[in-house]
């Protein structure tokens, strides 16, 4: 049968004149992010049609990676997923051992998988070892591997990347593929959910085929087209803003601006500062904010978090400016004092966690566009609150009861769901 021979050093290759193999130099598909550049890797395997892939372990710096990158090719499931999958090195048995504990994967525990050493393609026991290891491909081949049995054996390690940065971008690539969203961010964020082995690992765990569908009318927000709406967010450009622009053009919104690259490297006071500006110059009336808008956000309590802090400055220059915070916590005290500052909204993007629920991303969609339809229905508390605050500059003691009355008014409508 043909093998597929993975190597990076051409001084290995001591099976080639022996066995028909087909090669693929991994230090041709090298990425800068990755170990290996994967979607390399998938387009030059993709149309082949193999008996078994051997992965020369010299081809990697750090023993866990061989185990990764064979875990990806798993994880690839095209017409070879299942090939046995064996890792040739020069270790003896003690070495091959101590080489299993940096599998954290656990692709050795499941089927179709092998490790051999060099022993068996040395030249003076080169047709013997040639014909024990078809008698073992022959046996690997009779083992079964089923696709959800592997799934729930394998695991795949968190990157050291944030969680915040994690969420921020399986939320942004669930959302694009369930409104059909697309553009040049939302393509980055595809090509690196295909490219990582963590992002390739939960799309297996959690394949985007089962978001449920949702339909066009459940995106349509009655009369929002004539809102004025301002999305604060300092990595609105890496996804987000082409999910929410294909949200809204469902409204017929035309109106829609965007606080990005202004706030990148600024401090905390210059991003409220800023964010004031704009919400004064725009007349804004329905604000989607992000809740972390500095990275010097996530250590410290929720009262001296950006978002919170300017969150309390709207509501100082108007209450009835509609506030929808955006945000990967899901923290009950984080909520609980956001809501106490005068949040009118919440939406929690996407973590893998939640995408347990194959429902989820749905649910948080139509959420997301029942808080629009909410603050596009109270937007008129923002004149509401001029008029009244015009009031309670000419009042006179006369009128403090007709003042009163304005004020229960106000507090009645902020009070509504």
């Amino acid at each position: 049968g043909q093998l597929l021979y993975f190597y990076s050093d051409e001084n290995n290759l001591k099976t080639q004149e022996n066995f028909d193999l087909e090669t693929i130099d991994l230090c041709s598909i090298n990425s800068k992010d990755t170990i290996v550049n994967y979607s390399s890797v998938y387009n030059k395997i993709k149309s082949l049609n193999i008996d078994a892939i051997i992965i020369d372990k010299s081809s990697f710096v750090l023993d866990k990676e061989i185990f990764e990158f064979a875990t990806y090719i798993r994880l690839l499931k095209n017409n070879i997923w299942d090939v046995p999958i064996y890792i040739y090195c020069n270790f003896g048995y003690k070495g091959i051992i101590e080489f299993l504990k940096s599998d954290k994967t656990n692709i050795s525990k499941t089927n179709r998988f092998e490790i051999i050493n060099n022993s068996l393609f040395e030249k003076d026991a080169l047709e013997i070892g040639k014909i024990k290891f078809f008698q073992n491909l022959e046996q690997k081949k009779q083992e079964s591997l089923n696709w959800n049995d592997f799934i729930k054996t394998i695991n795949v390690e968190k990157p050291e990347t944030s969680n915040h940065t994690i969420s921020n971008e399986w939320a942004i690539y669930r959302w694009a593929h369930a409104i059909g969203a697309n553009d040049s961010d939302i393509e980055k964020i595809e090509n690196k959910v295909e490219n990582n082995i963590y992002f390739k690992y939960l799309q297996a765990i959690y394949p985007i085929t089962e978001i449920q569908e949702i339909r066009e009318e459940q995106l349509k927000v009655e009369n929002l087209q004539d809102s004025k709406i301002l999305y604060i967010d300092d990595e609105a450009d890496k996804g987000w803003n082409g999910v929410l622009w294909e949200l809204l053009k469902q409204s017929d919104v035309d109106d829609f601006e965007l606080l990005c690259d202004e706030l990148k490297n600024k401090t905390q006071n210059e991003i409220i500062d800023l964010s004031i500006k704009k919400i004064k110059e725009y007349e804004a009336e329905i604000l989607i904010l992000d809740f972390r808008l500095n990275e010097n956000n996530f250590d410290c309590s929720i009262k001296e978090v950006t978002g919170y802090k300017l969150l309390r400055a709207i509501k100082e220059i108007n209450p009835g400016i509609q506030v929808i915070i955006f945000s990967a916590t899901n923290k009950v005290w984080n909520l609980q004092a956001l809501q106490n500052a005068g949040a009118d909204g919440f939406i929690m993007k996407e973590s893998p966690e939640n995408s347990v629920d194959s429902n989820f991303t749905q649910e948080v969609i139509i959420s997301f566009i029942q808080e629009l339809d909410k603050a596009n229905k109270r937007r008129f508390l923002k004149e509401f609150w001029i008029k009244l605050n015009d009031l309670k500059i000419k009042s006179s003691k006369f009128d403090n009861e007709i003042l009163i009355a304005w004020n229960l008014l106000y507090d009645s409508f902020t009070n509504q769901k």
